[in-house]
C-alpha cells in the first residue's frame, strides 16, 4: 500500500483539527452558558455539566494531538519562516493568516466582554 502524499496528509490533519476546534468551542460554550455551575440537575442530551466537561477534555486532547502533527508536518516551513527564507507568495498567506487569527481571537473573547449578566 502506498503512503499518502504529504499534501493529502496535511489536508486530513487540518480537517481533523478544524472539526476538533469547532467541537471544543461548542462544548466550551455549552458548559459555560447553557449548563452553568448553578444549573442543578440540568442536562443536554442526557449529559450533565460534569459529563460534558469530560467530553470537552477528551476533545482537547485529540485537538492537541492534531495540532502537534500539524506542526510536525509544517516544520520545514516553520524553520524557513524563522530563518527568513520565505518565497514571495507566502507574504499574502501570512497576512491572511494573521487577519484570520485576530478575528478568531476577537470572536473567542467577545462573550466575555458582554456587559449583560447571565
Amino acid at each position: 500500500m502506498k503512503a499518502p502524499k504529504k499534501s493529502t496528509a496535511n489536508f486530513i490533519i487540518d480537517i481533523i483539527a478544524l472539526i476538533q476546534f469547532i467541537l471544543l468551542l461548542s462544548t466550551g460554550l455549552l458548559i459555560r452558558y447553557v449548563l452553568p455551575r448553578r444549573s442543578h440537575g440540568a442536562s443536554v442530551w442526557g449529559l450533565t455539566r460534569h459529563e460534558w466537561a469530560e467530553i470537552h477534555f477528551l476533545i482537547a486532547i485529540v485537538f492537541l494531538i492534531a495540532v502537534t502533527i500539524h506542526v510536525y508536518l509544517h516544520w520545514h516551513w516553520i524553520l524557513s519562516m524563522i530563518k527568513g527564507r520565505t518565497p514571495a507568495y507566502f507574504t499574502l498567506r501570512i497576512v491572511i493568516g494573521v487577519i484570520i487569527l485576530i478575528a478568531l481571537i476577537v470572536l473567542a473573547i467577545a462573550p466575555f466582554c458582554s456587559t449583560t449578566g447571565v
